[in-house]
């Protein structure tokens, strides 16, 4: 059961799934937007205005380090052009990503909005989630483990931040009160590159060798006990109320 919650000062927490695994329909120009790819005819491969099935396996979407880069990453009212950087994180951020968690083959998280138009639009009926990340594509044809064909796969996904978009596409992905989620989208920026492993990222301030799972795993338990620990402040206030 998916719910929003009353945070004193005016804020609302949330808690929702907003990714999943398997075949999603992605138009030709989000997959290939500067024409890289080509057909025999040389061709755009990727034709915009086509959707092609583009598969997220499980191994990719529930990979710590894809998992742990939602954490603390910024909440946004519609997707960014550019996504959001150090120099844009205040004009674009409504709120914040707490946890990241597997729920069968979506991916749940919890957070805040802190925005009052985010939280007006939310109100008015924009619930979707979308998360938006960079990806490196692997160009290939196969069929996934659900029997679903594809023409590419995503590997070594990144988060950016999850916007609150008005249609979905992941499906089941929507936030609601105290109710059952139903459908939503899953938007992302694509890094076209030559397959690699992601070594590093930053989270909460910190860069972490993600390689070593010790190591990751230990960073995100401290940003799981400061949110813990914030939380129990708040509680106490609370109570004392």
């Amino acid at each position: 059961m998916d719910k929003t919650w009353e945070v004193p000062g005016g804020f609302l927490g949330f808690s929702a799934r907003f990714a999943r695994t398997g075949v999603q329909m992605y138009d030709g120009s989000e997959i290939d937007p500067d024409g890289i790819y080509k057909d025999a005819a040389g061709d755009r491969k990727f034709k915009p205005g086509t959707l092609y099935p583009v598969d997220r396996p499980a191994e990719e979407v529930f990979k710590p380090s894809a998992m742990a880069s939602f954490i603390a990453k910024p909440l946004t009212n519609d997707h960014p052009a550019d996504g959001v950087t150090i120099d844009d994180w205040n004009a674009k951020t409504k709120g914040v990503i707490g946890e990241v968690l597997r729920d069968g083959e979506f991916a749940r998280l919890s957070g805040l909005m802190t925005d009052k138009g985010l939280i007006a639009d939310y109100r008015a009926g924009k619930k979707d989630l979308s998360g938006g990340y960079e990806a490196n594509l692997v160009v290939r044809d196969g069929v996934n483990p659900a029997g679903e064909s594809y023409v590419a796969q995503q590997t070594n996904i990144d988060g950016n931040h999850v916007a609150f978009v008005k249609h979905g596409r992941a499906g089941n992905t929507r936030v609601t009160d105290a109710a059952p989620c139903s459908p939503a989208p899953q938007s992302f920026l694509y890094s076209l590159q030559t397959e690699k492993p992601v070594k590093t990222m930053l989270i909460d301030g910190l860069t972490v060798d993600v390689s070593n799972a010790d190591t990751a795993i230990a960073t995100i338990n401290t940003i799981l006990a400061a949110r813990d620990a914030a939380n129990g402040k708040v509680a106490g206030l609370e109570t004392q109320v």
